[in-house]
């Protein structure tokens, strides 16, 4: 998450500052709530809705949800006024139509609090409903169809739809029930390969059983990956917690050593077997993961010597040494593997080594001691926990090298270090920074008109289960974006959000397309035009990261990597992101690419070759 301010002090609250986007650019209203309640006709044979606030002999202003438009007199055929009720139920007609219930039901709830009895905005409200959970229940999202149908047969007590809705999703409820206990039962028994299977069985009859089962599954994973690490099924150990991972994301920062275990035996016994290119995307999935683990690290380096690439093997030894290596030569290569072996435990030929796949330390949870600053080249961490602070230090520093090379940015903040705070609860980090509770960090910063952002921060709580796995590599990015962009306000919020989303490891990626595609099945997704003129984060967040995430991928996979970073690099101007992507994305207008987009969305899948 971000907030930054356009000169002056920088306050605790979000400010935003994204100029109004004519809605001939994005051609799509955000919301009818407002009283915008005339048509302009155009000679060109377009229309567009909203208020006319301003005439003149010359002119006409039209505001719109994004800003206003003026208008060449000359350009205008006529001007069609309605009242405001009218306007709101053609708008909500219109909206139905194109399939976007959700923003209906929300508008006209509130318009049927304002004039409760009003027969036409019962009627739609009502239509809404019903056709909603009539979609949702296709879509087997049973308990959101049924709290439709509740909600329908209030308003009309002697709906058939409603009744028969009801009866029909009880008994698919009490099946599904059954599934899920079934499945748990077999897990109280210790067979978790067999309940992993039911509990499948379960999400395949309903998504419905994601919703009631996720954190149980990834606990069953976890044991299960336990299991197979015993009988040295490694590979196999290592994809189950990343299914785990993927399906609670706050279990990554606790089984980090249980992953690293199964991941990197699995990686030295191909290594060992001569398969050194084989296992080289797999090596920067896990490195991606754990950047600061001095195994991982010890086993990025052995196959960059296998590799012959003897500087970037001394960069890995050396990180996890926390020490520097000048002038890599085969000699000092050899001298810090050997350091690293020796604080490992590394034995036999099979560069094999144990790491206690029971340990599920939490550096964050250990005890909060005095308050101190810790100093690094370009950070300075604010902490009450000394451990937790390395730990911190060495991810941001593995973090912003990784950053760096993707995005082909370099940032300096030697002069100017970014200042972290690591609070120690998350009360104290609301408290400090007025942000919502589903927030796990934040980045600030001060903008300077043409020049940048200056006065950079980053805020967590030490006890924040995605600390060190996620919300750093996130915020960092959002950091490094600021520091070279001169006009923040360049891209939209939904592709910073994107941006940084893709910096975090690949069950992050997992986790948010899993989550698209659960919630695509029942509901619209924010069409593009609307999400790239979104302003302000929406009360369903989740939907927003995840959007703007699979945005940018689909753009990483289809324009590539580099053409993706120029959005950063060389930020479009006033009016040109539209050409850019469609550019990018050889698409012929906006609906061909949310054509093309959402076709991708239906087979994506995490882990972009781009990143390794």
């Amino acid at each position: 998450m971000i907030t930054w301010v356009c000169g002056g002090k920088m306050p605790n609250v979000m400010m935003c500052f994204f100029r109004p986007v004519s809605l001939l650019v994005l051609g799509l209203l955000c919301s009818f709530s407002v009283a915008l309640a005339d048509t302009v006709h155009l000679k060109s044979g377009k229309v567009l809705r909203g208020e006319v606030v301003q005439e003149d002999g010359e002119t006409v202003t039209v505001r719109v949800p994004q800003g206003t438009v003026k208008i060449q007199r000359s350009q205008i055929e006529r001007i069609e006024r309605e009242s405001a009720q009218a306007y709101r139920l053609g708008m909500a007609r219109e909206q139905l139509a194109r399939g976007r219930h959700l923003l209906v039901i929300e508008e006209l709830e509130k318009a049927c609090r304002s004039d409760p009895n009003e027969p036409e905005l019962n009627a739609l409200l009502a239509r809404a409903y019903g056709e909603f959970g009539q979609r949702l229940q296709k879509a087997r999202r049973f308990e959101q169809a049924a709290s439709c149908f509740r909600r329908l047969r209030e308003l009309q007590p002697d709906s058939p739809l409603a009744a028969n809705g009801l009866q029909t999703l009880a008994e698919e409820g009490r099946r599904l029930g059954e599934l899920l206990d079934r499945a748990r039962r077999t897990a109280a028994a210790g067979d978790y390969a067999t309940a992993l299977r039911e509990f499948e069985a379960a999400l395949q009859y309903s998504p419905d059983a994601g919703d009631q089962a996720y954190g149980e599954m990834a606990i069953y994973l976890a044991k299960h990956a336990q299991q197979l690490l015993r009988g040295e099924r490694y590979g196999e150990a290592a994809r189950q917690l990343e299914r785990a991972f993927a399906l609670d994301p706050a279990l990554a920062g606790r089984l980090e050593n249980l992953y690293a275990a199964a991941a990197l035996n699995d990686i030295l016994r191909r290594l060992g077997s001569g398969k050194a290119e084989d296992v080289q995307a797999d090596v920067a999935r896990v490195v991606s993961f754990a950047p600061a683990h001095p195994a991982v690290l010890y086993v990025a380096g052995r196959l960059e010597e296998i590799r012959k690439d003897l500087r970037a093997a001394a960069g890995y030894y050396a990180r996890a040494l926390d020490t520097t290596a000048l002038r890599p030569n085969a000699e000092r290569v050899a001298a810090l593997r050997e350091q690293l072996e020796k604080s490992l435990g590394v034995t036999g030929e099979a560069l094999r080594f144990r790491l206690d796949p029971l340990d599920e330390t939490v550096y964050a949870e250990a005890q909060t001691g005095d308050f101190a600053v810790l100093e690094r080249p370009f950070f300075a961490i604010h902490h009450y926990n000394g451990r937790l602070a390395q730990e911190v230090a060495s991810n941001l520093d593995a973090h912003l090298q990784r950053i760096q090379a993707l995005t082909g940015i370099e940032v300096n903040w030697a002069k100017a270090r970014v200042q972290v705070y690591l609070h120690r609860t998350q009360e104290e980090y609301a408290e400090a920074t007025k942000q919502a509770a589903w927030t796990g960090g934040i980045s600030r910063f001060l903008y300077v008109p043409g020049e940048g952002a200056r006065n950079l921060e980053f805020h967590s709580w030490q006890t924040s289960p995605r600390l060190l796995k996620s919300v750093l590599p996130h915020e960092l990015m959002h950091l490094v974006m600021a520091s070279h962009m001169k006009r923040h306000e360049d891209l939209p919020r939904a592709l910073h959000e994107g941006f940084a989303v893709l910096m975090e490891p690949d069950f992050r990626h997992a986790f948010y397309l899993d989550f698209l595609k659960r919630r695509g099945a029942g509901q619209a997704y924010l069409p593009l035009a609307e999400l790239l003129g979104m302003k302000d984060y929406p009360r369903d967040p989740e939907f927003f990261y995840a959007e703007g995430f699979a945005l940018v991928a689909y753009l990483v996979e289809t324009a590539g990597l580099q053409a993706t970073m120029d959005l950063i690099r060389r930020p479009p101007g006033p009016g040109e992101l539209v050409s850019r992507l469609l550019k990018m994305t050889r698409a012929a207008n906006m609906d061909r690419l949310e054509e093309m987009w959402l076709t991708w969305l239906e087979t994506a899948r995490p882990g972009l070759k781009a990143l390794r």
